[in-house]
């Protein structure tokens, strides 16, 4: 059985990671056991996201992020070097997966072999599974 995390009250994960390049960050499931969830039960306009995470260097691998606003927003500064690997997001009220905070810079961001689903789940609107960017200011690259 996966093991479950929530988060307290409205408030969500705020993640500053600074790894290397040679031996950067890994956040992962346990070896021989089911991807771990992280979720918030709280719902409704106050509802944030389920984590924010910055920096530089670093990988998530194989974690379910569950409910919420939006599942993971990238920011809300500079962030380079990032991996997100196997993760599932679902039952989000928007989108699932985001780097769109102004002024910000992303660089090398690379999203593989993940799955979002039921991204209208809570409320009616769009559903936007990964958004990159914003009205202006924001740069992406080799991204």
């Amino acid at each position: 059985m996966a093991s479950s995390y929530v988060t307290s009250g409205s408030g969500y994960f705020q993640l500053t990671l600074n790894g290397n390049l040679t031996t950067p960050i890994i956040i992962q499931e346990a070896p021989n056991q089911p991807r771990p969830i992280i979720q918030c039960l709280q719902v409704g306009t106050s509802a944030q996201n389920i984590m924010n995470i910055q920096g530089s260097n670093f990988m998530i691998k194989a974690i379910v992020f569950a409910k919420r606003s939006r599942g993971i927003r990238i920011g809300p500064s500079t962030t380079t070097n990032a991996i997100f690997d196997n993760i599932y997001i679902y039952n989000t009220t928007g989108t699932s997966f985001s780097a769109d905070g102004v002024g910000n810079e992303y660089v090398n961001i690379t999203l593989r072999n993940s799955e979002m689903t039921n991204t209208n789940a809570l409320t009616a609107t769009p559903g936007e599974c990964v958004y990159f960017g914003c009205v202006n200011h924001l740069r992406m690259s080799n991204s």
